[in-house]
């Protein structure tokens, strides 16, 4: 049986995709760096979000060669080890893999994935007067607000079935001059699907360029999943701990990361009904990525 590895976009992820066709040729995942708790527009506290990479640590190829990023730390929870890795200002991209372009089904076939254009809130949607990211940023990002890129230009982009409740519908309040969007079911992840080649590898450096560091993972898995995403440390160091909201106030940190604030008062998701929305941290986050189309 070939390999197959997935990447697992989770927490404040910022997707976009280019171009906003139905033929996109590439997903840039601005992953986020919020180095300090702030109060957030409601008075409430949000905690510190840190990018991180996580994968099972018996999936890794720990054979010692002088590009090796080795993990930050191990956790180990219900007997099994997770590796994770702290990003800090760097562009990551993959190598060893068959897949020769980007593919976003709009109907998967596969009965694990859903439609990643239908479960993954567009920006403009929720908050038509914010300010979107552009070429200019995200060709120079800033990495006290940016913890990483990843660049991909192959692959299959979907949700994982898992990833939606399904029974948990949010509500966001319209912005003034502007209707009220649709009610939504948010996925907690978005996932990129791809044929393993040799050896599946990230490849790690920081912005700007110079030496890059590999994470290499063991060619006799049949399946590898990488979890990529941004989420309080509490959280990723404790995974799938179980949590509960009837408002998403970590929503706003997307506000932060595009516009420095949110002074403009944009609006966070509201649960329809806060009992359907109980729901496992899947990779150490569970807040939605956003894509920006």
């Amino acid at each position: 049986m070939s390999q197959t590895a997935t990447l697992l976009f989770t927490g404040i992820c910022y997707l976009v995709v280019s171009p906003p066709a139905n033929q996109p040729s590439e997903l840039r995942a601005v992953v986020a760096n919020l180095s300090d708790d702030i109060v957030g527009s409601s008075g409430r506290a949000i905690p510190e979000h840190v990018p991180f990479i996580a994968a099972n640590f018996d999936a890794i190829d720990t054979t010692p060669m002088n590009d090796t990023r080795d993990p930050d730390i191990v956790v180990c929870q219900l007997g099994v080890k997770t590796a994770i890795w702290f990003l800090n200002g760097e562009a990551v991209s993959i190598e060893g893999v068959l897949n020769s372009a980007l593919d976003v089904p709009a109907m998967p076939t596969d009965p694990n994935r859903l439609s990643f254009a239908t479960f993954v809130p567009h920006v403009a949607n929720i908050c038509p007067t914010c300010v979107q990211m552009t070429d200019a940023a995200l060709a120079n990002p800033n990495p006290t607000r940016v913890g990483g890129i990843v660049d991909l230009k192959v692959g299959v982009v979907t949700v994982p079935t898992i990833a939606v409740n399904k029974n948990c519908i949010w509500r966001f309040a319209p912005e003034n001059g502007h209707g009220a969007p649709p009610d939504s079911v948010l996925a907690q992840q978005v996932a990129v699907d791809f044929d393993v080649k040799d050896q599946f590898l990230l490849r790690i450096g920081h912005f700007g360029g110079g030496q890059t560091r590999a994470i290499r993972f063991l060619k006799n898995p049949t399946h590898i999943d990488v979890v990529i995403g941004s989420g309080p440390l509490q959280d990723i160091e404790n995974v799938f701990a179980p949590t509960m909201h009837d408002v998403d106030y970590h929503f706003e940190l997307y506000y932060l990361l595009l516009e420095g604030s949110n002074s403009a008062g944009h609006p966070l998701p509201n649960a329809v009904d806060p009992s359907a929305c109980f729901r496992h941290m899947l990779g150490g986050a569970n807040c939605p990525p956003l894509q920006q189309p």
